[in-house]
């Protein structure tokens, strides 16, 4: 084996090694790729988080007004009995 064909030889294993290292990185479109699809995740966790809330807020604002009514409700009952009290007293 001459010192061309070794040389030849050798050149083509680096290359094939080379290569083969290369194929596991990343490039800059699969990395843009990957930037696209977070961006794309974190807009939709945002837009859950809002749309979250504001089911939180419907919520919490719809047992406000439940407990406003339980609390007049209570009210009324309580001037009721009072009433009832007195006239039997």
């Amino acid at each position: 084996m001459t010192n061309e064909e070794l040389f030849a030889d050798l050149k083509q294993f680096i290359e094939a090694t080379v290569s083969q290292q290369m194929a596991h990185v990343a490039t800059r479109d699969d990395l843009t790729k990957l930037q696209d699809g977070l961006t794309k995740l974190q807009g939709d966790v945002n837009s859950l988080h809002t749309e979250t809330r504001a089911g939180f807020e419907a919520v919490d604002a719809r047992f406000d007004e439940t407990m406003n009514v339980i609390g007049e409700t209570v009210q009324d009952h309580d001037r009721r009995i009072n009433r009832l009290e007195q006239s039997a007293a």
